[in-house]
């Protein structure tokens, strides 16, 4: 994931906290055992935001399940701020049951470089679990010089998944004209030594889509670094930054490219890559 996410998450969580103040801009919150369903459509102009949005947080201290939940947010530009959407953020030990789970995250802001749509951040230090019969996750970014997209970002402790179907999905329509700036969209990234099970009877099913039609070139300057592409958004199924999956079900990956590299499972330890 770009660098922001492993460096900033103190900042990012006051930011977060900023936020949760702004009248025009609702933030939903599960603290405790006391869980309260967000509303199913949020749609938030980029002027009622700041830096970051974070509609749904999932405290520490938060136990219990959630049953059938659903949220679809949607980030929209008005004023070319560039806000950063991170839809679902769970840290506490929390369960995700029913017979559905239903998110999308979709945004037409503008990106640049460290600037992501985000669909389910996990980062507890215990686990998260997702047993909801069917898990749907879609994050998109329509902007041509749009954000990089993790439609799955788990970064600490065990992401848990019992469920039956998990149906990943993304489509981005970034195309960096900047040589010195990239970007990447993948279903699923797995960071700092983080873990994520999917049980012997899950079938995780990603479908992801990058429309950007400059061919991808190698990033230069700073930014620089194998696996690092400006042009067209460069489209994954999984990546393992550190992290691992334990993928005992059925996995399947299918990307769509015009001028993008694709790969359904990319693994970096930021001093070499392994494409498969």
């Amino acid at each position: 994931m770009e660098q922001f996410t492993r460096t900033a998450l103190a900042t990012a969580f006051m930011c977060a906290m900023a936020v949760s103040s702004h009248a025009a801009a609702p933030t939903f919150t599960w603290s405790g055992a006391t869980y309260t369903a967000p509303d199913e459509v949020v749609v938030v102009k980029d002027s009622e935001v700041s830096a970051y949005y974070y509609p749904f947080k999932v405290t520490a201290g938060a136990t219990g399940t959630a049953e059938n939940f659903k949220m679809n947010v949607a980030l929209k530009d008005d004023d070319n701020s560039r806000s950063q959407l991170y839809a679902v953020n769970v840290q506490g030990n929390v369960t995700f049951g029913g017979s559905s789970f239903d998110l999308t995250a979709s945004t037409d802001v503008g990106g640049g470089g460290n600037n992501a749509v985000i669909g389910l951040w996990s980062y507890s230090a215990d686990t998260v679990t997702l047993s909801a019969a069917n898990v749907t996750v879609n994050a998109v970014s329509t902007h041509a010089d749009g954000k990089s997209i993790y439609a799955i970002y788990h970064s600490d402790g065990t992401l848990d998944i019992q469920s039956k179907v998990l149906n990943v999905s993304y489509e981005t329509h970034t195309n960096r004209t900047s040589e010195n700036q990239y970007s990447e969209a993948m279903g699923m990234d797995v960071a700092e030594d983080a873990l994520v099970k999917l049980s012997e009877h899950t079938v995780l099913n990603i479908t992801g889509s990058s429309l950007g039609e400059d061919k991808a070139e190698l990033t230069n300057g700073s930014n620089a670094g194998a696996g690092n592409y400006y042009g067209a958004g460069t489209a994954y199924g999984v990546k393992l930054e550190g992290g691992q999956i334990q993928a005992m079900g059925t996995t399947n990956v299918k990307l769509d490219a015009v001028g993008a590299h694709t790969a359904g499972l990319l693994i970096s330890n930021f001093f070499c890559l392994l494409y498969t």
